[in-house]
């Protein structure tokens, strides 16, 4: 009579423990999709600042708002990108 608590024996040992790896990866990815946040997963950039929709020139723009860079700077690399 030994045994007949334990489900289907060694198969019922295997099974509980791919169980319980499951569950414990299902917690996982819940809070890894969690803490990356809604902001992240709509964008689908990876986390990145800058939308898709922001060019190049008005990245520029902000960096000199900002202070990041000189009005030297901001000419010079403003002549590059428009070509004047």
């Amino acid at each position: 009579m030994m045994g007949w608590g334990y489900g289907f024996g060694g198969f019922g040992m295997f099974f509980m423990l791919f169980f319980w790896i499951g569950i414990i990866a299902l917690v996982f990815w819940f809070i890894s999709r969690a803490m990356a946040g809604p902001s992240n997963q709509a964008a689908g950039n990876g986390g990145g600042s800058v939308s898709a929709q922001e060019s190049p020139l008005d990245i520029l723009r902000r960096r000199y708002a900002n202070g990041e860079i000189s009005k030297e700077e901001f000419d010079a690399m403003q002549r590059e990108l428009t070509g004047r």
